[in-house]
């Protein structure tokens, strides 16, 4: 069975921690384990890139790796895969990472036009886009530094005004947020308290503000605060630069949500575009199929897709695309309106062709896949209450 790609866009200024935020998701998914259902998978040579970026990230002795030059703009492609009760491998979907240049948003510079098409083209079509904000910034604001302002005039301002040609979820990436922590203002707070206070504070930016009042009536605009190396490992010295602790232990905070908000975030904001006929429609019809086996599932969710409704559906998804979705993505959007999975009373072994135990297995997975990104995001809403932004 072909799996769904999602595209993902990330956005921020040089040494705002892109690739590193990137690594070191890599590094802590790469691995099956208990509590989760899948695992992530890339190319033999982009697993050996971040895997070096990663390690001289968490080498005390090493310098932090450099910033991402113009020409040096990537797309990191990871496979979600899970394993079936048989330990089958199964490619649950594919994650596209396009991890644009900070130094393209800053300044301008000789021949970047090709790239600034190619970045617009990328926004229009992301299923979600990712701004990256420097969290040094944001201590830096809480201690009335006019590096601070400048960063968010000079760096933050320019960048939204590509992020608001998209129409997928906008998700504010918080980096470095161990050194946002430290704040004296904010380091007795709870972690929902103290992402309330910073939130407030970058609402004082008059373009924020605008961009969120506008965008968060018609789109999922949620603020993601992430630490790629955790409490205690990096510290800001006397003159004011970010330095490792000699001694320091990375234990990254957060790093797997932005993966996890990704497909439970769109498919939100797709459900909430729907008329309330529609959205009625489509949910009861879902629920009616429940207790199907899931390849007689399948059979009806394309069934399903292919009446008013479920067109009404499919043009949703491709207005936020800006294409032809294809089946593969509307049936995972009817699976994720279905709410969590159950496992069906038979066996796989039971189904009566191997053509219907492979559907089986596929459909086991990617499910038990759905059922962990929205566990995450339930988990991640309930220790920071104000992480999706709404307008007053």
């Amino acid at each position: 069975m072909p799996s769904p790609t999602f595209r993902v866009v990330a956005l921020g200024g040089s040494g705002a921690g892109k690739t590193v935020f990137l690594s070191t998701m890599f590094h802590e998914m790469n691995f099956r384990t208990s509590r989760r259902s899948y695992y992530l998978e890339t190319t033999p040579e982009q697993a050996i890139a971040l895997g070096n970026i990663y390690a001289r990230l968490t080498d005390t002795t090493q310098p932090w790796p450099k910033a991402t030059l113009v020409a040096d703009s990537h797309e990191y492609v990871f496979d979600c895969v899970g394993r079936d009760p048989q330990g089958h491998r199964r490619k649950v979907l594919t994650l596209s990472f396009i991890d644009y240049a900070g130094g393209l948003l800053e300044r301008h510079m000789d021949g970047a036009s090709q790239a600034f098409h190619d970045l617009q083209q990328r926004i229009d079509g992301a299923n979600a886009l990712l701004v990256m904000i420097d969290g040094i910034r944001i201590r830096q604001l809480f201690e009335n530094h006019p590096a601070a302002r400048t960063y968010f005039l000079s760096t933050i301002r320019p960048m939204l005004e590509f992020a608001q040609r998209a129409n997928c979820p906008l998700h504010f990436i918080l980096t470095k947020w161990d050194l946002v922590c430290e704040v004296p203002t904010l380091r007795s707070l709870s972690e929902g308290e103290r992402l309330g206070r910073v939130v407030a504070a970058l609402m004082q930016f008059d373009f924020l503000k605008a961009l969120v009042y506008v965008h968060s009536s018609g789109q999922v605009v949620r603020v993601i605060p992430v630490s790629s190396v955790g409490a205690g490992f990096a510290e800001v010295d006397s003159n004011g630069y970010v330095v490792k602790r000699p001694h320091g232990t990375v234990a990254p905070t957060n790093v797997d949500v932005p993966l996890s908000v990704i497909v439970p975030d769109y498919f939100k904001q797709v459900r909430a575009s729907l008329d309330t006929a529609t959205r009625d429609a489509v949910e009861a019809a879902v629920r009616s199929r429940l207790n199907l086996k899931p390849h007689e599932w399948l059979g009806v969710a394309a069934s399903m897709l292919g009446r008013p409704a479920g067109l009404v559906v499919r043009t949703a998804l491709k207005g936020t695309l800006g294409g032809d979705v294809g089946q593969e993505v509307s049936t995972l959007f009817l699976r994720w309106l279905a709410g969590p999975y159950s496992a069906k009373s038979a066996a796989i072994g039971t189904f009566r062709d191997q053509a219907e135990q492979e559907i089986a297995s596929v459909e086991a997975v990617r499910s038990a896949v759905l059922d962990d990104f929205t566990r995450v995001v339930h988990r991640f809403e309930d220790n920071y209450p104000q992480s999706l932004l709404r307008a007053p």
